[in-house]
């Protein structure tokens, strides 16, 4: 039987922002492109959603990012200074779906839920990437809910999957996500996430993902504010050989967020913490996005420092991934990719990192 903890934030959330919006350092050069829904590499993709780098080897990283409208992940180095796009890594198609552990979930709260649309494998709506160094994986997560744009059951958002560069055997895919969530939030899992049309609707969406210590966490665009979740599993109870629904360890942690505030992405630190990127839960033009630095432990989140509002790079842009890299002089560079620009555009600002 799945055990399920509820955990809260230790510590209350400091609401506002005291300073100006962070100014980025500058902006990061990318070489070649992204490739438009993980397709066409001579167009350049503006729905980069999610990236994430294994340690430097001789100063380069070996990266993974993610198109939400792909069914691929691309690779990519990173030397400091610029990025490097290369090789897609194929996740999942109809061919190759009856091979995802556990089983397929049955939604029924999608506005169309049409036997016809849980067959189609046009994208994973990919929303997140991490890196384990204890096992060389790379972790990609799909949005696990339904189209924001009509309300569409599409089984392909409901995948997670990890690689190993350079193995192509070794890619997985599993379902058993869907169960966890759906465990710890059974009133909004399957549920639409709103938006211009319906302002109001605060369906389950997830849309960053980080793995420490063997567990799996995953930030929730929504339910929002003070209903927002963090979500941790056993990455290896994911993955376990068979159809068998998820049987492991979920904890479940409020953040507190502000009101119409969500997750946007999740990032490791080397020292253990979290890096968390927030944001509007919808089309809120008066939420800014802002990075949260906080500890985790097997049952809470504290936060460790007051939020940090970004500044963006031009008017309508959507930080939607973040890296955090190396600590240069006391701060953090970290840089953040844009929805619905060109190859994400992205930029790197310097966070001062409180002990």
């Amino acid at each position: 039987m799945t055990a399920c903890t509820f955990g809260f934030v230790a510590t209350p959330l400091l609401r506002g922002d005291a300073t100006p919006p962070l100014h980025w350092d500058h902006a990061v050069h990318v070489l070649g492109n992204f490739a438009k829904k993980g397709k066409d590499a001579t167009k350049a993709s503006t729905d980069v959603s999610g990236l994430a780098c294994a340690p430097a080897s001789n100063t380069v990283r070996t990266c993974l990012a993610i198109d939400d409208e792909a069914l691929a992940a691309q690779l990519f180095t990173f030397d400091g200074t610029t990025i490097k796009t290369g090789d897609m890594i194929a996740l999942i198609d109809k061919d190759s779906a009856a091979l995802a552990l556990g089983t397929p979930p049955a939604i029924t709260n999608c506005p169309d839920n049409a036997p016809a649309d849980k067959g189609e494998f046009e994208n994973i709506d990919g929303e997140g990437v991490a890196y384990d160094s204890a096992d060389a994986y790379f972790y990609i997560v799909g949005s696990h809910g339904c189209s924001r744009s009509k309300g569409k059951f599409s089984l392909a958002s409901f995948i997670t999957a990890r690689v190993k560069v350079g193995d192509a055997t070794a890619t997985q895919t599993t379902y058993r996500l869907a169960d966890a969530l759906a465990k710890a939030d059974p009133t909004t899992f399957g549920t639409k996430l709103g938006n211009k049309e319906a302002p109001t609707a605060d369906g389950m969406n997830v849309e960053g993902v980080a793995v420490s210590n063997g567990m799996m966490y995953v930030g929730l665009r929504a339910p929002s504010g003070a209903n927002n979740l963090l979500v941790g599993v056993e990455a290896a109870a994911l993955f376990k050989p068979g159809n068998k629904p998820y049987d492991g360890k979920t904890t479940v942690m409020k953040l507190h967020l502000n009101a119409n505030e969500g997750v946007r992405d999740l990032s490791l630190l080397s020292d253990g913490r979290l890096l968390i990127l927030t944001g509007p839960t919808r089309e809120e033009d008066t939420v800014p996005y802002r990075l949260y630095v906080a500890s985790l432990s097997d049952s809470e989140v504290k936060f460790s420092q007051p939020p940090v509002q970004i500044e963006l790079p031009e008017p309508g842009a959507k930080a939607e991934g973040v890296l955090p890299l190396d600590k240069v002089d006391g701060k953090l560079p970290v840089i953040v990719v844009f929805d619905g620009l060109a190859n994400g555009k992205p930029h790197e600002y310097r966070v001062e990192l409180e002990n």
